[in-house]
């Protein structure tokens, strides 16, 4: 198989040649629309985790307002757990739409006559570290 462009070419049975009717050009138009989708999909993410936070601080300020220890402490704990489930389900959405995207990628690129899949390491993006 021969790799251009970041895509396997479909070879013929023997696999010593690739197709003579693949043009790198068909892909491009669709990596642009998956990497631009990861993008939106990561900005999001951001976004959803910085809001998290946000409200987290905010809680957390407030909490140490309080004089009681007990109240004091529960309160705290309850804002810990509730910020670790909001980061947890931007993340969750994350992976779920850098999958959807993936997949429509490999939906998209079936009329240029290429094998995407395992061209490029799509799981990669989905990793979150934690």
């Amino acid at each position: 198989m021969a790799i251009a462009a970041g895509v396997v070419a479909q070879s013929n049975m023997t696999g010593s040649s690739a197709s003579a009717n693949f043009d790198v050009n068909c892909v491009k138009p669709f990596v642009e629309k998956r990497e631009t989708a990861l993008i939106a999909s990561y900005d999001k993410m951001s976004a959803c985790i910085k809001t998290a936070m946000t409200e987290r601080k905010t809680s957390l300020l407030e909490t140490w307002s309080k004089t009681d220890n007990k109240e004091r402490r529960t309160t705290r704990n309850t804002e810990w757990t509730t910020y670790v489930k909001a980061k947890s389900a931007c993340q969750k959405t994350y992976k779920s739409e850098v999958k959807a995207t993936w997949k429509q990628f490999h939906e998209d690129t079936k009329a240029c006559k290429v094998v995407t899949r395992g061209a490029e390491p799509e799981d990669h993006d989905s990793k979150i570290e934690e």
